[in-house]
């Protein structure tokens, strides 16, 4: 795994930033957060929705309610091109993780092998380390951190729905495991949901990664900033454009806006399929036409049942999901 190198030089907004990071979803905090330990690193993370802070008090409540996903909430509105399915993402501070369902699973180790195929350092065993400090896992173990900023819950009681789930899984030969990240081999099992939740909030990564470093001096972080572009001298990125026509300089630029959103920046600064940008008036600086393609996405189905909503059905309601079922396809 290749780790960053970037340049230290005490440089604040004044003058232009270490480092821009576009985009305060979960890998936009994380990287704030890694990035920023360096006090002499300047660092600024730019995010399109708001910013509701650190203390749960402020946060609109559907956005800390851990057992709905609240997708309509600071929705970017996206759909297909035949807009039949919707495809949420949500425009605030912490990103998919204010909106998701809270859901802490790892893949199998054989899976990350794959990846290390022509990548050295991605393999599961050098990885590992990373999932490790990432997690406060009361499970503790070989493969769970213990002192890390995601805090990982399971449920201490079941609904009728996930109890019959359960056994309806067991039926078929399922074994029923205390932990679905338990093993390096993920085989197919049934058992509690890890998720990151804390006192019944979904607990996102702007209070699992930003809260505990807000007050660094060198970091900064600007909400409701839509980003355009990377702006460029000759071969090197110096800053960004935001879509008011605002340069801001830095040494490094980082996208970290999304599977859907990153690739847009890069084909409005020039780097995508030639003849699209040229279509859009684009100047072209790479022809790289994978740019923007072979998205793979999880689609969500949900089988609705008419019936009356009785005590049992309504306790459910509020512990949805905290069974779950895991298989694998291939090999």
């Amino acid at each position: 795994m290749q780790r960053m190198s970037v340049k230290r030089s005490n440089k604040m907004s004044n003058t232009g930033w270490d480092v821009v990071i576009v985009g305060g979803g979960p890998a936009g905090a994380v990287l704030a957060h890694r990035l920023s330990e360096d006090p002499d690193r300047s660092v600024l993370l730019v995010e399109a929705g708001p910013d509701y802070g650190n203390n749960v008090e402020d946060w609109p409540p559907e956005l800390l309610f851990s057992q709905e996903q609240p997708l309509t909430s600071h929705s970017w509105d996206l759909h297909d091109a035949g807009n039949r399915i919707f495809l949420p993402r949500a425009r605030v501070l912490g990103g998919a993780s204010a909106v998701n369902a809270c859901y802490w699973i790892r893949g199998s180790a054989s899976d990350y092998d794959d990846w290390a195929v022509s990548n050295p350092g991605w393999t599961f065993d050098e990885l590992l380390p990373f999932f490790r400090r990432a997690e406060t896992d009361p499970l503790g173990g070989q493969l769970h951190g213990t002192d890390g900023p995601v805090q990982v819950s399971r449920a201490d009681h079941w609904s009728p729905g996930d109890l019959a789930f359960t056994e309806a899984a067991a039926s078929l030969g399922m074994d029923e495991v205390e932990d679905i990240n338990g093993d390096r081999v993920q085989v197919p099992s049934v058992g509690p949901v890890p998720k990151n939740i804390v006192a019944d909030n979904r607990f996102n990564a702007v209070l699992s990664y930003l809260a505990p470093v807000r007050n660094r001096p060198n970091l900064t972080i600007r909400s409701e900033t839509l980003v355009d572009r990377v702006r460029f001298e000759g071969e090197h990125a110096v800053g960004i454009v935001t879509a008011t026509g605002e340069e801001i300089n830095s040494d490094l630029v980082v996208l970290a806006a999304g599977a859907y959103f990153t690739p847009g920046i890069l084909n409005r600064s020039g780097y995508g399929n030639e003849e699209d940008l040229r279509s859009l008036g684009i100047s072209v600086r790479q022809h790289l036409p994978g740019i923007g393609q072979n998205l793979l996405d999880h689609p969500f189905a949900v089988e609705v049942a008419e019936g009356t909503l009785t005590p049992e059905a309504e306790f459910g309601k509020q512990l949805q999901g905290q069974a779950m079922g895991r298989g694998r396809s291939g090999g």
